[in-house]
């Protein structure tokens, strides 16, 4: 299956997530392919286009209660679309459907029928309760989705054209099934006429109206923060039940735990004098005001680095965001500090394979015409022989597989645009769409983000909720071209303010400064400079795990075009995990 989203499409869908209690993978499947983003602004055709997914109608020809898996509303017309899954056959008649148990289920009604009469029954309440011009000239018909199975067997009740199969659950095939499906209702009609939007607007109220859309974001968060507590606490009775080893190895994506952990186990630590290290200085920061045991002293490599001699010796070593230390000259100076040293003393090394490391070089862009050529910075074999070094000092290797953060829009797209594995969600629901505003200028860039904080600012407690991240200083951000209001409402992370932020400010950083860190609400910005310098899927990366709740992101015209690659490239590697 590729899951490639169909950002082609550009439609709303509402609910924007599937219910994890949907008893149907079939239409999680296609529900996967209908999710988009947001409307791309030069797919004019299909703009202000809605899907809906599972809708109930309380009045139908011969039920009592009947639904309709998918509607779709654009200015092309109305399609009923009807979903069925599993193993499928008709004999003398009767229509057996086999489930992904195995059970078999016989039917006089077949798919084609229950599509059928969905639509009429949805058409003759539109067209009692809405007063639109001409709605016999508007294209209204149903299809068929068969998602699991080749469907070769059509017939004159299921003609090709308004059937999906197994063969057509891509991208393009996808896009095909549908303007077919429109084309071959739109041909029965003569002088159709266009849904305005204005009429589109009216449907879709009736159909599903404010109120039932989706939860309040403060909600959302709440939500969030409850199930990243209990999941991390999972995550720790895993670490703990591998301490009777030395030395241990953990290995996760962003957003697994790491951090959590190695907090947690710093805390933990009775009797012993514990040196807990990682590279970035805000990130130490931040660590430090979490461990109140005397026993722990928190410090960032560069001040491990600079502790003159006669050096203390700890018992044991603690280092988070680890890839960014496994080189051989930092691992010198922790050999030293360690008793009985690295190959036989007794650490907790954490860290991820997805290169994080190539975010924490200088990319601050100093000047604005600044070479690629100097970007030379990153050494990937002194980083492997830095990591071999540490498996064979006999450690125990411990992967997390499980991620506590991000929701599983979040983890979907960050596999989809960086091919980076960052495990399988635990937070419950799948959480709201990634937010994409495709832009094409740095000032439309600004507009679209203050158009989000005005939002923003509206639902959540604190403005601090949010974080604007960036590849590049403050100074050479879009952020400058924000309305003064909003710039004056800006305080840039550091060192000391990690701690103590000001609730009525937002957070601004770099994303390599935020490495380790996670916020509520994520925007990420000035996206464009990191494909200048080469190093895009790294900073993807790296911005998108920081998001618990809510990541909106400002995409230009070659991120744009960059994504889609990306997207391609990495969709059959995510089915094929799924």
């Amino acid at each position: 299956m590729d899951y490639y989203r169909a950002n082609y499409l550009s439609m709303n869908i509402i609910p924007p997530f599937i219910a994890d209690d949907c008893p149907s993978d079939a239409e999680k499947d296609v529900f996967r392919i209908f999710e988009i983003k947001e409307e791309q602004k030069e797919q004019k055709e299909q703009n202000n286009s809605t899907v809906f997914h599972s809708v109930n109608l309380p009045e139908h020809q011969y039920k009592q209660w009947a639904e309709i898996d998918f509607l779709l509303i654009s200015k092309k017309g109305i399609l009923v679309i009807e979903v069925k899954g599993g193993g499928v056959s008709r004999r003398n008649g009767v229509w057996i459907f086999t489930d992904r148990f195995g059970n078999k289920h016989e039917k006089n009604e077949g798919p084609d029928e229950q599509a059928k009469t969905a639509m009429y029954a949805l058409k003759d309440k539109l067209e009692k309760n809405l007063m639109i011009k001409n709605f016999n000239k508007i294209p209204f018909g149903w299809a068929v989705i068969f998602p699991d199975i080749d469907f070769a067997a059509h017939t004159l009740e299921l003609p090709n054209e308004i059937v999906c199969d197994i063969n057509s659950m891509n991208s393009s095939g996808f896009e095909s099934f549908i303007n077919r499906s429109y084309n071959f209702w739109k041909k029965k009609i003569r002088n159709s006429k266009k849904l305005q939007d204005s009429e589109i607007k009216s449907i879709v109220h009736y159909v599903r109206p404010n109120f039932d859309l989706v939860p309040k974001l403060k909600h959302s968060l709440n939500q969030s923060h409850t199930e990243l507590v209990r999941c991390t606490k999972e995550q720790y009775e895993l670490l703990d039940s591998a301490s009777e080893n030395d030395r241990i190895l953990c290995t996760g994506g962003g957003g697994t735990g790491k951090t959590f952990l190695a907090i947690e186990l710093a805390k933990r630590q009775k009797d012993k004098k514990i040196l807990l290290t990682c590279k970035s200085p805000i990130l130490a920061e931040f660590i430090k005001a979490q461990i109140t045991n005397e026993m722990v002293d928190v410090l960032s490599m560069h001040e491990v680095c600079n502790i003159k001699k006669p050096r203390p010796t700890y018992d044991m070593l603690i280092v988070d965001e680890g890839q960014d230390i496994a080189k051989l000259d930092y691992l010198s100076f922790l050999e030293e500090l360690l008793k009985n040293g690295l190959e036989k003393g007794r650490w907790r090394w954490f860290m991820d394979f997805n290169n994080q490391s190539r975010v924490d070089v200088s990319i601050d862009f100093a000047a604005e015409n600044e070479s690629t050529d100097d970007i030379a910075y990153y050494d990937d074999e002194a980083y492997r022989l830095g990591y071999e070094y540490l498996k064979e000092c006999n450690a125990y290797i411990l992967r997390l597989n499980h991620n506590c953060r991000n929701t599983e829009q979040i983890i979907f797209d960050t596999q989809l645009h960086t091919g980076a594995d960052i495990g399988k969600a635990k937070i419950k629901g799948k959480g709201p769409p990634v937010i994409y505003k495709y832009v094409s200028s740095s000032e439309e860039e600004a507009f679209e983000l203050e158009k989000a904080l005005n939002k923003w600012s509206k639902e959540v407690n604190n403005l601090n909720d949010i974080v604007i991240l960036s590849p590049v200083r403050f100074d050479l951000s879009c952020v400058l071209k924000l309305s003064q209001e909003w710039q004056n409402r800006i305080q840039i992370l550091s060192n000391k303010n990690v701690i103590k932020q000001n609730p009525n400010r937002i957070i601004f950083s770099t994303i390599r400064e935020y490495k380790g860190l996670d916020k509520d609400i994520v925007a990420i910005i000035d996206l464009e400079k990191t494909l200048e310098k080469k190093v895009s899927e790294e900073f993807l990366y790296v911005s998108m795990t920081r998001s618990n709740a809510i990541l909106w992101m400002a995409v230009g015209k070659n991120v744009r075009r960059y994504l889609k690659k990306q997207n391609e490239k990495n969709a059959k590697k995510i089915a094929s995990q799924r």
